[in-house]
C-alpha cells in the first residue's frame, strides 16, 4: 500500500495580512498622488492670483505699492550734455533700486498741463517693479515670464522716457513749487498706501511764475510763507524723505547761492519733509 502524501494547507492568515498591506500601500500612494496634484493646483492658483492682484498696465499691486519714489525734473531750461548724461545714469540707478512692488514715477516741470491750465501735473513714467523673476522657482512658476514682464512694463517705459529727453528745450515759466504740491496731493495724500515715500527734486531751484520769481531775490521764508502765493503752494509733506539735486546754470550762477539752497531746504522742512541730501548734478 502506497504511503499517504501530506499536503500543507496555505496559511490563510499570512495571505490576508499581505493583502491588507498591499491595499494600505495602494491607498497611501493614492493619497500621495492626490496631495501632489492638490499642491500643484494650489501653486498654479496662487500664481494666477498673484498676477491678478497686479494692475496689467503699471504692474502695481491693486492694493497699492509697497513704497513710493517720485522724481520731479525741472527741464524748463536747457540741460548741458554732461547734465543730461549724468541725469540719465542717475534715473537708471534710482529705477534699479526700486524694491519689488514699489512705485517709481517721473514728473517733468515744463512739459505738462500744469502750465497755465490749472490741471494736475501728470507723470511721464508711472510703473511698479514687478520683480525680474529672480525670486521665482521654475518648479511652481515661470521666471522667464516674470523677466519679460519686468523688461516690458518696467524697464522699457523708463528707457523710452530717457530717449525722449531733449537737451534744447526751454520754457517761459518754472512752476517748481506747484510741481511739488501736485505730487504731494496725488501720491502722498492721506489716502496714500503705507510704506516708505521719497521725493527727489532735480532743478535749478529758480522758481519763476507770474507774480513771484526767485530770479529777483531770495525772500526770508517767514515772509514768503505769509504771502497769499506762499500759502497757495503749501502741502503736507509729513513722513516724506526728500532729496535735492541742483542743476547749475552758467547764466544764473550768481542767483544760485547758498541762501537759495537753504530757502528750499527750509521750505520743504516747514511742510514736514525730512531732507536727506542736497547734491549738485555734474555739469
Amino acid at each position: 500500500m502506497a504511503p499517504r502524501r501530506r499536503f500543507s494547507r496555505p496559511n490563510r492568515r499570512g495571505g490576508g495580512q499581505e493583502t491588507l498591506a498591499l491595499k494600505a500601500i495602494a491607498i497611501a500612494i493614492v493619497f500621495v498622488v492626490l496631495a501632489a496634484l492638490g499642491g500643484v493646483f494650489w501653486f498654479v492658483q496662487g500664481r494666477a492670483a498673484q498676477l491678478a492682484a497686479l494692475d496689467p498696465e503699471t504692474l502695481c499691486p491693486r492694493s497699492g505699492p509697497t513704497s513710493q519714489f517720485a522724481v520731479l525734473i525741472d527741464r524748463t531750461d536747457a540741460l548741458t550734455e554732461i547734465q543730461g548724461e549724468a541725469l540719465r545714469r542717475q534715473i537708471t540707478a534710482w529705477a534699479a533700486a526700486i524694491p519689488k512692488h514699489g512705485s517709481f514715477k517721473v514728473y517733468e516741470v515744463g512739459h505738462s498741463a500744469i502750465e497755465g491750465s490749472g490741471a494736475l501735473l501728470q507723470p511721464v513714467v508711472a510703473v511698479c517693479n514687478p520683480g525680474d523673476g529672480a525670486d521665482q522657482s521654475a518648479i511652481d512658476s515661470n521666471p522667464k515670464m516674470w523677466r519679460a514682464r519686468y523688461e516690458e512694463k518696467f524697464q522699457a517705459p523708463i528707457s523710452a522716457m530717457l530717449e525722449r529727453m531733449r537737451l534744447d528745450e526751454e520754457a517761459k515759466t518754472s512752476p517748481i513749487f506747484e510741481g511739488v504740491q501736485a505730487i504731494a496731493v496725488k501720491d502722498f495724500g492721506p489716502d496714500a498706501p503705507q510704506g516708505p515715500k521719497t521725493l527727489v527734486i532735480v532743478s535749478d531751484l529758480l522758481q519763476n511764475q507770474t507774480g513771484f520769481s526767485l530770479y529777483q531775490a531770495v525772500p526770508p521764508l517767514d515772509a514768503f510763507w505769509a504771502t497769499p502765493y506762499g500759502a497757495s503752494v503749501r502741502s503736507n509733506l509729513a513722513g516724506i524723505h526728500a532729496e535735492i539735486y541742483l542743476l547749475r546754470r552758467i547764466k544764473a550762477a550768481a542767483k544760485q547761492t547758498d541762501a537759495l539752497g537753504k530757502f528750499w531746504i527750509d521750505w520743504l522742512e516747514r511742510q514736514g519733509a525730512q531732507v536727506d541730501a542736497f547734491k549738485s548734478v555734474p555739469g
